[in-house]
């Protein structure tokens, strides 16, 4: 979730273009619990509060520039990359998934899971989470995890959830563990499992 990011990243009309004419070749629906659950990336799921309605939404030719213009504090950015490079990512690499964190259909941070179905048993990974600096100190990370969570738990494909992040990040290391997930270790940026170096690895049974 917090892989570093090097410097910042402009935004280019050849990506935005690309990406709002992709394609998703990977989805396939599944089955649960004797009905299908359709997993194409066009999802709209929310939490209501008193104070805010938080939604994951797809990434659209409506949301795609204020996306890509969230940003960290400056003294964030080595914790987390920009999101026109996670967006790139995700348009060649068919299984990442990102998302929109809106607060009433406005952008306020970026989230996006891969599942990795190599391994037994397979997992979901939280490999990007981010609030615009503006928007941070609200409840909105925390109100996206949960939204994940939910979406994880009725595409039931995998029993568990995985995320890491830098020891420096304490932000994020109490809220992992307000949620109830565990840290079982640290990650380099293979994903690999190491004894020193790399990130704090956590995860949460669902």
């Amino acid at each position: 979730m917090v892989v570093r990011g090097g410097g910042d990243c402009g935004v280019f009309e050849g990506l935005r273009e690309a990406w709002l004419g992709r394609s998703f070749p990977g989805w396939k629906p599944v089955a649960q619990a004797g009905r299908t659950v359709d997993l194409k990336p066009v999802v709209q799921l929310s939490l209501m509060g008193e104070k805010m309605a938080v939604t994951l939404q797809d990434v659209t030719r409506a949301n795609f520039d204020a996306c890509v213009l969230l940003k960290v504090r400056e003294d964030q950015r080595v914790l987390v990359a920009p999101n026109v490079l996670s967006l790139a990512q995700a348009y060649v690499i068919p299984s990442l998934v990102p998302f929109a964190i809106c607060e009433d259909d406005n952008p306020v941070g970026f989230a996006m899971y891969n599942r990795v179905d190599e391994v037994d048993p397979p997992y979901y990974y939280l490999m990007r989470l981010m609030v615009g600096a503006e928007f941070q100190r609200n409840g909105f990370a925390r109100e996206a995890i949960l939204l994940l969570l939910e979406r994880f738990r009725m595409e039931g494909a995998c029993s568990e959830v995985r995320a890491s992040y830098a020891d420096s990040n304490e932000a994020v290391e109490k809220l992992f563990a307000s949620l109830g997930f565990e840290r079982v270790g640290r990650i380099n940026e293979r994903h690999e499992v190491v004894e020193e170096g790399g990130e704090v690895l956590v995860r949460l049974g669902l």
